[in-house]
């Protein structure tokens, strides 16, 4: 906690301001004893494989996040695949499916995904209400930090709804608080390998995106129609975090970079940069 107040955000010390509200718990027990409901839950836990880890990503747990929701809550939860193999993985989002019925998957950044549920949302809001954020100048520079660079992009993350999980995982039991083990099920590394390129498809995702009922009952429709042209610029985040090693794919991407987006954070991560180190130099 003293060690925050060196991580300097838009806003000063993060602990410092006057919204925020410290809780030295688990994070489990905390819901359980509490009877608070929230707007939003995100969680970001140590990586499920470490000892103790796992009772934050079974299916009990995320019962108890969609119960402590009000009406309308939503709740995103980290899905790290840099050490889970692909059938662990897919107990994890089973596990989530079975809490919300609306659950979905999408991209974070290269390895890091995101699930993602609410507890009966409702929409869509007008466009200016979506684009609420990108017009505010306190919010815009970390927006455009993470890459977020206009409204749209946003749903370009989308990799799949609820239909498309319970497909993904129809052969995979959840990952339950008496069944543990199946946060290390041991398989190839190739398999895992084989799903992330699946979740890569963006033409795929878009697809999936234009037929989500999640996503007609969310987005604005002018938002939504926008959406699908930044589907090609997602495919190009995620080859440039992915870092493809072949000469014919970095030719493709340089391409892209220089004639194919007017996105600012391609230029940056093709020379090995980000917006954070040009903001610490």
């Amino acid at each position: 906690l003293a060690l925050s107040r060196r991580m300097l955000t838009l806003r000063g010390a993060p602990l410092d301001d006057p919204r925020v509200r410290v809780h030295i718990e688990d994070g489990r027990h905390y819901l359980d004893g509490r009877d608070e409901r929230y707007d939003l839950i995100t969680g970001e836990p140590p990586p499920p494989i470490i000892a103790g880890v796992v009772n934050l990503y079974t299916r009990e747990f995320f019962e108890r996040v969609h119960a402590r929701l009000a009406p309308g809550g939503m709740a995103t939860y980290w899905l790290p695949l840099m050490n889970l193999s692909a059938p662990s993985a897919q107990a994890i989002i089973a596990a989530f499916c079975g809490a919300f019925e609306d659950c979905s998957l999408w991209h974070g950044s290269a390895r890091n995904f995101m699930l993602f549920g609410t507890r009966d949302a409702q929409g869509p809001v007008s466009r200016e209400h979506f684009s609420e954020q990108w017009q505010n100048p306190r919010l815009l520079p970390e927006l455009l930090a993470v890459g977020m660079e206009r409204p749209e992009q946003l749903g370009a993350a989308f990799i799949g709804d609820a239909s498309y999980l319970r497909e993904l995982t129809k052969d995979m039991p959840p990952l339950t608080d008496d069944r543990p083990k199946r946060v290390s099920i041991a398989m190839p590394r190739e398999l895992r390998d084989a799903l992330i390129w699946r979740w890569r498809d963006t033409k795929a995702a878009r697809a999936r995106f234009a037929d989500s009922p999640l996503i007609a009952r969310l987005w604005p429709e002018s938002v939504r129609r926008d959406t699908l042209r930044q589907f090609e610029n997602q495919r190009l985040l995620n080859d440039l975090l992915f870092s493809e090693t072949t000469g014919a794919r970095q030719l493709m991407v340089l391409h892209q970079v220089l004639n194919g987006t007017p996105l600012r954070l391609p230029a940056l991560l093709l020379l090995n940069s980000d917006p954070d180190a040009q903001r610490v130099l």
